[in-house]
């Protein structure tokens, strides 16, 4: 799995959230449960989780009438040759993603049951650079919440 990679050594984040890290399901071979009570899992991945290097991290997770939805969004810059290919290719699978907090502590999103699906929007032309600019989107109705990771 490649990583995504920014062209810009800018990297900023408001919302709690440092860094991003995927893996499609079909490379986990397992998520193992350490602790129900603190919510800490073990993950065994038969594949390399590939860092997507973007800026503005926002997790949402809200929960309705009994289901909770879960959206994570960043901002990504690349040029459309690096992108678009690359991009849609990820649209056909689903993922379990690493999170990192400001604290350094690491967060799965999704679950073997429950992998996240992924899209994606172009939201600004090149500023010049021949970058532009994109919103990522991780998004899944989920039974359970994060796990910490051990």
């Amino acid at each position: 799995m490649e990583d995504l990679k920014k062209n810009s050594a800018e990297c900023g984040n408001m919302t709690g959230w440092t860094g991003i890290w995927f893996v499609p399901v079909t490379d986990v071979l397992g998520v193992y449960i350490r602790d129900e009570r603190s919510r800490s899992v073990s993950l065994y991945s038969g594949g390399r989780f590939a860092r997507i290097e973007c800026t503005n991290i926002y997790l949402s997770d809200t929960a309705k009438d009994g289901a909770r939805q879960l959206n994570i969004t960043c901002s990504y810059r690349a040029t459309p040759a690096q992108a678009d290919y690359r991009l849609n290719d990820m649209m056909a699978n689903r993922y379990l993603l690493k999170l990192r907090d400001r604290n350094g502590k690491l967060w799965l999103a999704g679950t073997q049951r429950e992998p996240l699906r992924f899209g994606y929007e172009h939201v600004g032309e090149s500023d010049g650079s021949g970058l532009h600019e994109y919103r990522l989107s991780f998004f899944r109705n989920l039974t359970t919440p994060l796990y910490a990771l051990v």
